[in-house]
């Protein structure tokens, strides 16, 4: 997840080891250097969940024309119904391209005489398993985020945008139950 605030962008360490780890996509610098410290680093699921703050004009821009992962100022305002919407036309695109590779499978007839065509039915069948695994990974987003505001996962937000948005925030804490002693 991505939380823009007014200075900085705040990103789940899980998206940014997802897009450049399984998508190969080159980060730019800055933000390697922020995220994973100049050295080498083991990856592990510990500090998945947490945010990392970047502050610089071209990290910012840079996230915010990634469209992979989720933009939590996109969702903070849906209901639990609505993100249910939102899940649904998720898996629906899953659905229309996986529909698309059986199409390409079905009309795909092997010519092992022809290796250039051979070679463009690899390559398309690679577009398609990436963008399955795209969309997949903003479905587990909506999913996780979902959990998060019903309550039954945990996500820390960063402290700028606990300020920023102090009425999303109450709207989730555990409500105080009434003491029966008390009328």
């Amino acid at each position: 997840m991505k939380i823009f605030t007014e200075n900085a962008v705040y990103v789940q360490r899980k998206d940014i080891d997802y897009i450049s780890n399984e998508l190969s996509i080159i980060l730019p610098a800055s933000i390697i250097t922020k995220t994973y410290g100049d050295g080498i680093q083991l990856i592990d699921s510990s500090h998945s969940r947490e945010f990392i703050r970047f502050t610089e004009p071209e990290e910012i821009e840079y996230f915010r024309n990634e469209d992979i992962i989720l933009d939590y100022n996109e969702v903070k305002g849906l209901t639990v119904k609505g993100l249910n919407l939102l899940i649904n036309q998720t898996s629906i695109e899953i659905g229309n391209i996986l529909c698309e590779a059986k199409a390409l499978l079905t009309d795909h007839r092997l010519d092992f005489e022809d290796d250039e065509e051979d070679d463009d039915f690899t390559s398309s069948i690679d577009k398609i398993d990436l963008e399955v695994d795209k969309v997949s990974h903003r479905l587990k987003s909506l999913i996780e985020f979902k959990n998060y505001k019903r309550r039954k996962t945990k996500l820390e937000l960063p402290v700028e945008v606990i300020k920023t948005h102090p009425s999303f925030i109450k709207g989730l804490l555990p409500r105080k139950r009434k003491n029966p002693n008390n009328n």
